[in-house]
């Protein structure tokens, strides 16, 4: 069990950092061995598990020992060249001494030019924009890769991109934006080998990149990442995580054993997010409760866990829902995984994958029976990757039980 002297907030929206980091030290110490050897990682977990945190406790880490880091999110880029400037600025913004950098990044604003049928010159890079696509990313590709080779002769550096599938996701949707999409994913993979070691990279994201290669063939393009996986806190550690934060209000509480026990019991699946959420909640509990002998009790958690699950609290929930619009690129598909879910929220055992395809068969009994039970394998692969559903055997099960029961008074009842 960690225990944590300095003072620590309950941070239930954006990464947490310093005091506010708890526990992950075995996950902390795999991704550190894999960046030191030179590999490149592929942090792959659900949304809301805490692969931000993860990723800024190493990189500060990392900084306090002599590596130049750079960091960038990427989900608000709009095609390639928003997203080669702000690598670009990420890499002069994070201190690395780049020769033309500020120039380049300036300059690569007439990259666009491309996709209108111009030409241009490109700064400092010496690229030319125009003619062939796959030349032009080719010597955008080399002039990077010399950026990035000059800044690992400083030393180790590390690189670590934030939501590269949401905007991977842009450009396939747009026109040609499979191929362009692959452009994108050979042209960075060509980037990360050519670097001799000097530069490490980490790529996560809350649409799995493994998820949106898979679903348009395009594995080859990352096969030289390094999987890293992220899950929920034991039940040691997750104990030990809302005593302390017990421990760190402005007037201490004392989380006790049964308390604990039962935010867990309720939560099902003791990710950081989700404890602090209800620990939040119990906290919110009206004044007379929280003045009373012996706050909080197994009842108060109870109560803050229903308080939850109020109309007004869904905001915190629906991304769960949006997202799926993400994940398929069939509305189809996300019609059948919404379906899905719908029933296996209502049992808390789950439901085997059988009865969910002859559910799907009898609202489609002219459809081809082979064909029907790939695409719900494929379905419950990618709800399983991406946090909602648990398999056990054949059977499949809301991973949280507070996802669980937002879904059901969400969409069920």
């Amino acid at each position: 069990m960690v225990l944590y002297t300095q003072r620590m907030k309950n941070i239930t929206g954006p990464p947490v950092t310093g005091a506010d980091f708890f526990g992950r030290e075995e996950e902390l110490a795999r991704l550190r061995r894999a960046v030191e050897a030179g590999n490149h990682a592929l942090l792959s977990a659900p949304r809301r598990v805490g692969k931000s945190s993860l990723v800024l406790r190493l990189c500060d880490m990392l900084l306090a020992e002599g590596w130049q880091v750079v960091r960038l999110d990427v989900q608000h880029c709009s095609d390639e060249a928003e997203f080669v400037r702000a690598l670009l600025r990420a890499t002069v913004d994070g201190g690395l001494e780049v020769p033309g950098g500020v120039k380049a990044v300036d300059g690569l604003r007439r990259f666009r030019s491309l996709f209108a049928g111009t030409k241009g010159q490109v700064g400092p890079v010496g690229l030319e924009v125009g003619g062939d696509e796959a030349d032009v990313w080719r010597k955008l590709a080399a002039s990077v890769q010399r950026v990035l080779s000059s800044a690992g002769g400083q030393g180790p550096v590390l690189i670590a991109v934030d939501e590269l599938p949401i905007f991977l996701g842009k450009v396939a949707d747009s026109e040609d934006g499979v191929r362009r999409a692959r452009g994108v994913l050979d042209w960075l993979r060509g980037v990360r080998q050519n670097t001799g070691g000097r530069v490490s990279w980490i790529i996560t994201g809350s649409v799995g990149l493994d998820s949106f290669v898979e679903r348009r063939g395009l594995h080859g393009a990352i096969n030289d990442l390094t999987p890293q996986t992220l899950g929920a806190f034991s039940d040691e550690t997750a104990v030990a995580f809302l005593k302390a934060l017990g421990a760190n209000l402005d007037r201490p509480r004392n989380m006790g054993d049964e308390v604990c026990a039962e935010i867990i019991r309720r939560v099902g699946w003791p990710l950081p997010f989700y404890l602090q959420l209800l620990f939040s909640s119990l906290m919110d509990r009206p004044a007379e409760r929280r003045e009373a002998p012996g706050f909080p009790t197994t009842e108060d958690v109870a109560a803050a866990y229903d308080d939850l699950l109020q109309p007004h609290q869904q905001i915190r929930f629906d991304h769960w829902d949006s997202r799926l619009d993400q994940q398929f690129d069939d509305p189809a598909d996300a019609g059948i995984a919404r379906y899905v879910l719908a029933h296996v929220c209502q049992r808390a055992r789950g439901c085997p994958r059988g009865k969910l395809f002859n559910l799907l068969l009898s609202r489609q009994p002219n459809v081809d029976p082979d064909a029907l039970e790939r695409r719900l394998v494929s379905i419950l692969h990618l709800l399983g990757r991406d946090g909602y559903l648990l398999q056990t055997g054949s059977t499949h099960a809301f991973r949280s039980f507070l996802l669980r029961d937002y879904w059901k008074r969400r969409f069920c009842e």
